[in-house]
């Protein structure tokens, strides 16, 4: 954890051993952790005392929990049922209305590299349990 805390100290403005729970998602993501902004509402508001701030030995415990949170592959396949067709896949165009449109929004550019990164083109039609296999690993 010495990148958490060479990053934390990035932000600590006033060398008080906190930061603004502002900085929280940036800091949170400058280590590898890949969150989205609901999580990181959440995790901010358990830490924040009423100050707006976020202690490092806080923040240190808190990143514990993140680590061990993953999303599964069940949880992908569940998500994506609503929205099969008969034959257990769901067409790209469908699929891209969901990413940019539902939740944690994906963006144009964000979702056309997820395209690319697994071959899937305007026309596909993409197998759920592949595709839940394939964004997990």
């Amino acid at each position: 954890m010495a990148q958490l805390l060479e990053i934390f100290n990035l932000f600590d403005k006033t060398g008080n051993g906190c930061i603004s729970v502002k900085d929280l998602g940036t800091v949170i993501r400058g280590v590898g952790f890949t969150v989205t902004e609901g999580q990181v509402r959440k995790l901010a508001r358990s830490l924040d005392k009423g100050d707006s701030l976020v202690d490092y030995a806080s923040l240190q415990t808190a990143l514990g929990s993140i680590s061990q949170e993953s999303i599964t592959e069940r949880e992908v396949k569940e998500a994506l049922q609503w929205f099969r067709s008969h034959d257990g896949t769901v067409s790209a165009a469908e699929l891209r209305r969901i990413v940019t449109s539902v939740g944690e929004k994906l963006g144009e550019d964000e979702i056309d590299e997820l395209f690319r990164d697994f071959g899937i083109d305007r026309s596909s039609k993409i197998n759920i349990d592949e595709f839940s296999q394939k964004i997990l690993n």
